[in-house]
């Protein structure tokens, strides 16, 4: 009965389709990845990934999906922490790395997944690539207490200011010279602005 429990509890915490962990693991574990001194956060999106479920159907688009969480399982360390974010976005956690690291990390992912050449026969001339935001925890030391929201945003915002300028590429947002926490906690409605006011920063794959 024991072991049935545990399998379950496992099950729940994990992604059915790539094996990986799911917002519910996030949750539980935050106590704990909050002692951490810090964390780097990656946010990995598939680029064009709806093309592939139009054209070759869903099951391809599955299988897509578990190689790419395959590579990222290959790649990452032990203790990083591997999610499916939703749809075809995943979230990796990085303790112990900043965010320059981070991106030396992401940089091997997205080369990766462009490099792979995927099982099913129908992908054999596809060539998938992947778009990557990186940020980190805590985004000030004064900001110990709050949660992973604020730097997922900064990550998601590096992310899609990748898709914008075409996809295919890794960028982190950080902190810069000038951030307080009153800044880094209001609404961004205007990141240019704040990034050429010093209070964000943009990093890019040295």
């Amino acid at each position: 009965m024991r072991q049935a429990n545990d399998a379950l509890t496992a099950e729940s915490l994990s992604d059915p389709l790539t094996g990986l962990g799911n917002r519910r693991l996030l949750a539980q574990s935050w106590p704990d990845l909050r002692r951490q001194p810090h964390l780097a956060v990656i946010l990995i999106d598939l680029d064009h990934f709806k093309r592939i479920n139009d054209r070759y159907g869903h099951a391809v688009g599955d299988v897509v999906l578990r190689e790419v969480a395959m590579l990222i399982q290959r790649l990452k360390e032990p203790q990083d922490m591997a999610l499916r974010w939703g749809g075809e976005e995943f979230l990796l956690l990085l303790p112990g790395l900043d965010a320059q690291r981070a991106l030396a990390l992401g940089e091997r992912i997205r080369l990766a997944v462009r490099a792979h050449r995927f099982s099913d026969p129908s992908l054999n001339d596809v060539q998938v690539t992947c778009s990557l935001g990186v940020s980190h925890w805590p985004l000030l030391p004064t900001l110990r207490e709050r949660d992973l929201g604020g730097s997922i945003e900064l990550a998601d915002f590096a992310m899609y200011r990748v898709k914008s300028q075409g996809r295919d590429a890794t960028a982190a947002l950080v902190p810069g010279a000038q951030a307080t926490p009153m800044l880094l906690t209001a609404p961004a409605t205007d990141i240019e602005r704040l990034v050429h006011a010093g209070v964000l920063h943009w990093l890019a794959p040295c």
